[in-house]
């Protein structure tokens, strides 16, 4: 989308409404026929809401969520912070990365994927891992943006289990997220 201003900024109260509403989007868009349709069907969007409130205000200390804005309204976002699973203080985790379909292909993922990899950077990280569900079209471009695949888990979603890959970057290299 040529011509228009892209802002990218840090989340505040008031954003959740418009991320939980591209997260949900999102994840019925990339998800469907690997998760349950069922589960994707039933998705909550207060509950997406409230999560998201709780993230954005707790976010300083916690974690960061960045936003993306086009013409003021938010059209995708990425969060992270500690990894989940580890207990190595300087290992990192991208917790999520959405954007509208409309607005891909244009550059923008590339520039919240550096975005919040220099945040994660910035807070003293020096590996940042993030998870992907196997068989999501979005794997080809964390591994056009320098993910190694370190590994496979399971990860359960309404009550399944499912595979997905772990992608890794190391941050002390000078092209990581590249």
């Amino acid at each position: 989308m040529k011509g228009k201003t892209y802002i990218f900024r840090q989340a505040q109260m008031g954003d959740e409404a418009r991320i939980a509403a591209i997260q949900l989007k999102g994840w019925k868009d990339a998800y469907a026929g690997i998760l349950a349709a069922d589960y994707l069907n039933n998705l909550d969007t207060r509950e997406r809401v409230r999560v998201w409130r709780e993230i954005i205000h707790y976010a300083p200390s916690r974690s960061c969520l960045l936003v993306i804005e086009c013409e003021r309204e938010i059209v995708g976002f990425a969060s992270g912070g500690v990894a989940h699973d580890q207990e190595n203080k300087y290992h990192g985790e991208i917790y999520s990365l959405y954007l509208q379909r409309e607005f891909q292909g244009i550059g923008l993922g590339k520039e919240l994927l550096l975005g919040m990899v220099n945040e994660l950077k910035t807070r003293g990280f020096r590996q940042v891992e993030l998870n992907v569900l196997k068989g999501s079209r979005t794997i080809g471009f964390y591994e056009k943006m320098g993910g190694e695949i370190i590994r496979e888990d399971q990860t359960p979603i309404g009550g399944e289990y499912y595979p997905e890959c772990v992608f890794f970057w190391d941050l002390s290299q000078p092209k990581a997220g590249r």
